[in-house]
């Protein structure tokens, strides 16, 4: 099953501050899918996912990169 995008976010807050910078990136590792990754990416504290499983299948690695390109500052094309 895979974490709740608050949860997972509050989870990367707390590694962050562990830490001890805000400047450390956070990735969320769980189950990244082409359905999900919109919600944990829209967390103000996770920076990224790693991709597994979605990565084998070229449709849904671009799909993921689409919605990363929607939370980031500067965007790149596919």
């Amino acid at each position: 099953k895979t974490c709740d995008a608050v949860e997972a976010n509050r989870v990367c807050e707390l590694i962050r501050q562990l830490a001890g910078s805000d400047s450390v990136r956070v990735l969320y590792g769980g189950s990244v899918k082409p359905d999900n990754f919109d919600g944990f990416m829209a967390q103000p504290g996770i920076d990224g996912g790693l991709v597994g499983g979605a990565s084998l299948d070229p449709g849904s690695f671009v799909d993921l990169i689409e919605v990363a390109q929607k939370h980031v500052s500067h965007p790149v094309a596919c």
